[in-house]
Parts: C-alpha cells; sequence; structure tokens
C-alpha cells in the first residue's frame, strides 16, 4: 500500500517471516527535497561528525558518520512523525513504540556480514528505516541480506554471527568464498525506497560505490511485550 500510513498483513508477515522489507518508492515525491537537506547537513562544518577508517568491518576504509542526524534539518526532522515512518513503527512494533535516534553516513568502504545490536540488547526488538539516497546495485554497495537471521535464538543464526564475529573479512578458509559470494538476498534500491529490517537481521555491503549516502531513522518495541510467536502464528501473521 504505497504511501500508506500502515503496513498490511502480508507485509507483517513478510517482516516477521523474513527480517526485512522493501518498500518501493515510498518517498519518490520527496526524494528531492530529502537529498538536498542531506547534503546541507553533511556541508555544515558545525555538526559534529565521526570520521573512521579503522574499523574492521568496514575492511579499514573511510565512513563518516554523523549521530543524531535527522535532528539537524527540519525536513529530515519531520519523518520521525511522517504517517508512513510512524505506520512502519506501529505496524511491526506496536502502539508503544519508541524512538531510537538517527544517524547519517556517507560510506567509501564495504560492509562485512553484521547485525545492528552494538549497546541495543538483543530481546528487545528495534527496527532500522533505512534511506539510500543513490541507485545500488550488487555491483554499486547494494544493501544484502540474510533472511530469518533476526531469529536470534535458533542455531542458524547464532552459528553464523559467530562465524562472521570471529573471521571478519576472512571468510574464504571457513565456507570456501568470500563475503560476497555468502547467499543472500541483495536489495537494489532507488532514490526514494525505504529499507527497513531488524536490527538482528545479518546484513552486508559489497562493491560500494564512494561516498555511498545513507540515513537511518531507528525504532525499538516500548512498553509492550515482545511478539508471542505461537500467538501470532494462530493469528496467521506468522
Amino acid at each position: 500500500m504505497s504511501g500508506g500510513s500502515a503496513l498490511s498483513d502480508q507485509q507483517v508477515r513478510f517482516f516477521r517471516t523474513f527480517g526485512f522489507l522493501k518498500m518501493p518508492r515510498w518517498f519518490a515525491d520527496d526524494v528531492e527535497a530529502i537529498t538536498s537537506a542531506f547534503e546541507e547537513v553533511f556541508t555544515n562544518d558545525s555538526v559534529y561528525r565521526l570520521e573512521s577508517s579503522d574499523v574492521k568491518v568496514h575492511g579499514f576504509r573511510p565512513r563518516t558518520t554523523i549521530p543524531r542526524f535527522i535532528d539537524q534539518h527540519p525536513t529530515l526532522a519531520a519523518l520521525r512523525d511522517d504517517p508512513r515512518i510512524a505506520g512502519v513503527a506501529r505496524s511491526l512494533l506496536g502502539d508503544e513504540f519508541e524512538y531510537a535516534e538517527s544517524d547519517g553516513n556517507l560510506f567509501s568502504c564495504d560492509t562485512e556480514w553484521h547485525c545492528d545490536i552494538y549497546a541495543a540488547p538483543m530481546s528487545i526488538p528495534h527496527i532500522k528505516v533505512s534511506f539510500y539516497l543513490d541507485r545500488l546495485t550488487s555491483d554499486s554497495g547494494a544493501p544484502r541480506v540474510i533472511p530469518g537471521t533476526h531469529y536470534w535464538t535458533e542455531d542458524f543464526a547464532v552459528g553464523l554471527r559467530n562465524k562472521f564475529d570471529k573471521n571478519v573479512g576472512a571468510l574464504v578458509p571457513v565456507f570456501g568464498v568470500d563475503g560476497c559470494g555468502v547467499p543472500a538476498v541483495v536489495l537494489d534500491t532507488e532514490p526514494g525506497d525505504l529499507l527497513i529490517w531488524d536490527f538482528r537481521t545479518i546484513h552486508a555491503s559489497y562493491n560500494s560505490i564512494v561516498n555511498r549516502r545513507l540515513f537511518t531513522i531507528n525504532f525499538r518495541q516500548g512498553s509492550q511485550r515482545a511478539p508471542d510467536r505461537a500467538r501470532e502464528h494462530a493469528a496467521g501473521r506468522l
């Protein structure tokens, strides 16, 4: 339901089952203004930013991150309460969803397989709502995901996390292929598309272009209980 204020049952079921969702052209009419705001923030020398080229998961190549990104521009700040964004969060996390900050990024690097938990407890559902502002394919840094790895306590996900964490950038001795050869779904994206995934979903990006543009708006489940898988299965939502 393009541009709708909530996800359909089918979209919720897809996300619950596979751990990600793509909404093509949801922000196609807004992307010019959004991109202009992104560029304004990144060219504002007074905005605090983190420059790094020493992170192993990024192959020790450059990445620039601006924390609290959407707060730096009114066009971006308005997205937090946009009915499309709020509808996604409500559909996937319940009415008591909470905003969990944002970040803006310029990547001149690949990203090895990982999940986005960092300081977020894996037991609390979080979602990342992602705006990629360049046309991306498998040959230019499109994100790729391993479906089902958001079921973080199951053996498949646990085993992959352990192997990826212990062998960052060195998977050939483990699997006989490099990171790009790991079976996955590549999410080709156009500016104006919306990509959503569970923080626990394992993902990566390869063959990146220089200064690949991304910003994310993050949400977590609030006071409601985590979804009961048995109850949702009985209701036909899984």
